[in-house]
């Protein structure tokens, strides 16, 4: 999103000293805010991957950035760098991605909630290749 047509997501990647640009990293709607809660690093690999909410078709979605050890966003997850989930609760409401983790295998594990329309909520758990 341009400036004045909602929020917009930035990360800064820091390494020994030297700081690489800012990275601005989208992934809803043109226009809507996207809004970061967990960020972890594959110490193997050195990803970076974001989770938050970003704007879906209807509502707030969750959302998981991943990013190459730069900050660019990688191609290869998702729609260029980006998955959004909207219906873990079987509903059309909100889901929401709260905090992110590798597993042992370096699988992306994302904790958060999925709320359905009759404003019933439930914890949800997403694994990622």
């Amino acid at each position: 999103p341009g400036p004045g047509s909602g929020s917009e997501l930035h990360v800064q990647v820091h390494s020994r000293g030297r700081r690489h640009d800012l990275v601005v990293v989208g992934g809803g709607m043109v226009g809507a805010a996207d809004t970061a809660y967990g960020i972890a690093v594959d110490r193997a690999s050195g990803q970076i991957v974001v989770v938050g909410n970003g704007r879906g078709i209807s509502h707030n979605d969750a959302t998981v950035w991943q990013l190459n050890p730069d900050g660019s966003s990688d191609p290869s997850f998702g729609a260029g760098g980006v998955v959004q989930h909207d219906n873990a609760a079987g509903g059309n409401a909100s889901d929401q991605a709260r905090a992110v983790s590798f597993d042992l295998t370096g699988k992306i594990v994302v904790a958060g909630s999925s709320n359905q329309v009759t404003n019933n909520t439930d914890f949800a758990i997403w694994r990622f290749q």
